[in-house]
């Protein structure tokens, strides 16, 4: 919605440039990996991903990503986010994941300094540009001076070795939905049925057998084990969610590969998920903030508390240990409150030098 060179994000990127164009009031989404928080970034928006458990995904979707892909919306204010949380949240006793319903009937003030853990550097080692790492300057300035109290640390986890098991389930959910569609249409899919990148995920999930599916499946239980323990001694954590505002169409474009992922269906296991890792680096390094909550099933929210300074949003990033959404919206409201979130739709047309 602000410039029409540059995109939105996904996958839910259409909801949010509808939602801060004005079209809609309010825009259902969907995060398996950041796709609520990182349109919420590029649009100027509030993108909450709530805790694995909380919204009813089901029963179909239970097992949806294996648990990393959640429902929700995108919104531009606090209440509509804590509205529509406390009614579409459910005790699932049935369903694989749950969690305990939020006890508060509505949101309560902050009634004390929150702990905070600040990182500036990327989890998957990428090169964290100066634009992100201003801004959490500038997010740790405004919440100190709000009261809180600022930690500089990260997670000592192995979150470069997560990206690469989250590729291959994904890979592996892909091949199963084709075959899905291959039965339905009683032949097999080809190439020309689909985008190239869609085919190499599929040809690799294909590739990859049952048994390292299992591991690594263990792999993201400890890995979430870590998570909550390092949470256990902060109330939120701070971090990037992109390393620039929205970027432009084809920035993260894949041409220079496409003779090799014509060959996917013929390459070895290994190589193909090189293949992957070769053509989504440029996009995982610009984006590759948000995939690990998802993992650990913890709630995450994108804020729209900065502009760059040509004008365009960039969201800071929060998130909690799992079943804690309302510590992040009870800052959301704090910072609502003193005028800090940029939601409002006439920021459209005013001139880039009052996004500041």
């Amino acid at each position: 919605p602000f410039d029409l060179t540059r995109n939105a994000g996904g996958s839910s990127g259409g909801a949010a440039a509808a939602l801060k164009a004005g079209i809609v009031p309010i825009a259902m989404a969907s995060d398996g990996g950041g796709s609520i928080r990182l349109p919420a970034s590029f649009s100027g928006l509030i993108g909450l991903k709530p805790s694995r458990g909380r919204i009813i995904v089901g029963p179909s979707g239970y097992r949806r990503g294996h648990g990393n892909a959640v429902d929700f919306a995108l919104t531009r204010s606090v209440r509509d986010t804590w509205t529509l949380l406390k009614t579409l949240e459910a005790d699932q006793v049935e369903a694989p994941f749950n969690l305990p319903l939020l006890s508060e009937e509505r949101l309560q003030p902050i009634d004390q300094p929150l702990k905070i853990a600040f990182s500036y550097t990327s989890p998957i080692g990428a090169t964290v540009s100066k634009t992100s790492k201003d801004n959490i300057t500038k997010a740790v300035r405004l919440l100190e001076a709000l009261g809180h109290e600022l930690i500089e640390i990260s997670p000592n986890t192995d979150d470069e070795k997560l990206l690469r098991t989250y590729y291959k389930v994904t890979s592996i959910g892909a091949a199963e939905m084709f075959h899905k569609i291959e039965d339905s249409l009683g032949r097999r899919l080809t190439m020309q049925d689909m985008e190239p990148m869609t085919w190499v995920m599929y040809k690799a999930g294909e590739k990859i057998p049952a048994y390292e599916l299992s591991s690594i499946l263990n792999f993201w239980d400890q890995y979430t084990v870590q998570r909550e323990k390092f949470m256990a001694n902060y109330d939120l954590a701070l971090t990037p969610i992109t390393d620039g505002p929205a970027p432009k169409h084809e920035q993260f474009g894949y041409s220079t590969y496409e003779q090799e992922m014509e060959q996917a269906e013929h390459l070895s296991e290994q190589a193909i998920e090189e293949l992957i890792m070769r053509i989504y680096k440029k996009g995982h390094d610009y984006m590759g903030y948000a995939f690990s909550q998802n993992i650990a099933g913890q709630p995450a929210i994108s804020l729209p508390l900065f502009m760059t300074s040509d004008g365009y949003p960039i969201g800071t990033h929060f998130w909690a240990g799992k079943g804690k959404e309302y510590r992040l919206l009870q800052l959301a409201q704090q910072l609502e409150e003193a005028g800090y979130l940029q939601t409002d739709i006439e920021r459209l047309d005013k001139p880039a030098e009052n996004h500041n």
